[in-house]
């Protein structure tokens, strides 16, 4: 497709066009979300939301990818298991704190506002597009958090009886809390929550919680510490996610 000169055609373009659509959609709703009103929001011609992503459906289902952190773009350049473990001779412990500490930062740091809302549309909808987000993207993820299980097992430094379920209590709670976060504001309980410091407070609670529920009976509890120099490359990961997920899209309306 040849636009005139003076459409602006460039990777932050597609940034500002998602991030419009999902305030137009978590605003709206699907049915209620116009592909003019979101060109007017970035501030783009509506012929270059068509260009990047075709329909409206297809426009939707990128947005529900992003508020996921399911991009393809994330899970190639910043997949902790490639980054670390393959290089690294790393214990099963030390690769469960690892792995607790990047899903705790990041979803902590890149949670959404909309999350809920759009969670709701996708449950309209009959979870459609959330399905295939599960099978393709959640449960590879799972999989491999549950073979640092199953590997602490074997090697005698965990000790439960379902693997599955253990990693479904640390992912699951984790978006929850934050995901709930909006549910909170104004209530009493709110800063007792979410106050100062509540990011390092629940790693914290997640990490005590899930090495005690893998602890073999008649052990101490032992947390590993994660090496300075792969905290910091862990961190400039995470930094850099988040830099690329929110890019320059806080401008938009």
């Amino acid at each position: 497709m040849n636009f005139p000169r003076e459409f602006t055609h460039t990777p932050e373009t597609r940034e500002k066009i998602l991030l419009a659509a999902k305030k137009e959609f978590a605003e709206k709703g699907y049915d209620g979300a116009r592909m003019g009103a979101i060109a007017k929001r970035a501030q783009v011609n509506q012929a270059l939301i068509h260009y990047y992503f075709e329909s409206k459906e297809n426009l939707y289902v990128q947005v529900l990818y992003r508020i996921f952190g399911v991009e393809q773009k994330f899970e190639e350049k910043y997949n902790i298991y490639s980054l670390f473990f393959g290089q690294f001779d790393f214990t099963p412990s030390l690769k469960l704190h690892i792995a607790i500490y990047f899903l705790v930062r990041l979803h902590s740091e890149i949670s959404d506002a909309d999350f809920n809302k759009i969670l709701a549309i996708e449950f309209l909808r009959g979870r459609r597009s959330l399905r295939e987000i599960i099978g393709k993207y959640f449960i590879p993820r799972l999989e491999r958090i549950e073979q640092i299980i199953l590997d602490g097992i074997q090697s005698g430094e965990f000790e439960t009886s379902s693997s599955i379920l253990v990693v479904m209590q640390l992912v699951f709670f984790t978006i929850t809390y934050e995901s709930n976060r909006e549910n909170y504001y104004g209530t009493r309980w709110f800063e007792r929550l979410y106050g100062e410091n509540y990011r390092e407070t629940m790693l914290t609670f997640i990490l005590e919680n899930t090495f005690k529920a893998l602890r073999p009976k008649g052990k101490e509890l032992y947390i590993p510490e994660i090496p300075t120099d792969v905290k910091r490359m862990l961190d400039a990961v995470i930094e850099a996610i988040i830099n690329e997920n929110k890019g320059d899209m806080h401008d938009v309306r």
